[in-house]
């Protein structure tokens, strides 16, 4: 983020949508492959909304504009999906986990 803001000035706006699936059943998903979706799924897209909260926070403060957070998740985290454990998990915890509110 500090990239972008270097580069451009202020942040305008950050579109996550990151995530990794690993096709597995409940009952075949290992701790590794657990441990990697949530890597990704969950705790990136954690801090990347942190940093960009920073900014707007920052921009706040300088008087400008805040600019806008957009977080794409898939339907598979409403619908389930029979191998998608890791995966749906982790896009049900996103979205009910605070990151999330709709306007």
């Amino acid at each position: 983020m500090l990239k972008v803001q270097a580069h451009f000035g202020h942040l305008d706006l950050l579109i996550n949508c990151v995530g990794i699936q690993r096709e597995q059943r409940l009952l075949e998903v290992s701790e590794d492959a657990f441990d990697e979706v949530m890597q990704v799924n969950l705790k990136a897209a954690m801090f990347l909304a942190q940093a960009a909260a920073q900014a707007q926070v920052s921009a706040i403060a300088a008087g400008r504009a805040p600019g806008r957070q957009v977080h794409l998740l898939s339907v598979r985290a409403m619908l389930g999906n029979a191998t998608g454990a890791a995966f749906v998990t982790g896009q049900v915890l996103y979205l009910d986990g605070g990151l999330t509110a709709t306007q």
